[in-house]
């Protein structure tokens, strides 16, 4: 399956998830469902957007050993890192601005996809990754939060 395919699953589970957008666990996650779902749309669309606007790059990629354990893992240790400003969520989040969000994250991962393979998107920890293994960690990324918004839930649930 390629990796288009592959990122707009996990955006379709995130629209799954949004009519629970209010649920909130502490215990789990300071932030409520609709925000790591925001969060997720937003770093997709930031991701896919560099892409597209990117020139082919040419230099050398360096991949340090984190960035190899969570490409071969596929996935991300929590509470390690912190969203960049740009991907950071709105705490007043509604079903129909997710539901917008989306539709225009969804337009930005098929722009991407049909992007030079050569483009890039550079991530603050670790470096330039070009079009394809960026989209790898937007999925990789977008399961991360996919799984903590799971946990909310069933904390969630559990105490109901």
């Amino acid at each position: 399956m390629d990796k288009m395919t592959l990122v707009l699953r996990t955006l379709d589970e995130l629209n799954h998830y949004i009519p629970r957008c209010s649920v909130q666990c502490e215990k789990v996650s300071k932030w409520t469902v609709g925000m790591q779902i925001e969060h997720c749309i937003l770093g997709t669309r930031g991701i896919c957007n560099a892409i597209v606007h990117s020139k082919p790059h040419t230099g050398k990629i360096k991949k340090g050993l984190l960035r190899r354990i969570i490409f071969l893992t596929g996935t991300i240790p929590r509470g390690r890192g912190k969203a960049p400003d740009a991907s950071l969520p709105n705490e007043e989040i509604t079903e129909s601005g997710l539901r917008e969000l989306l539709s225009k994250a969804k337009l930005s991962v098929q722009q991407a996809a049909e992007s030079n393979y050569e483009c890039w998107w550079a991530h603050i920890r670790f470096g330039v990754m070009k079009r394809d293994e960026a989209l790898k960690f937007v999925e990789i990324h977008n399961k991360h939060h996919l799984k903590i918004i799971s946990d909310i839930l069933s904390e969630a649930n559990q105490r109901n």
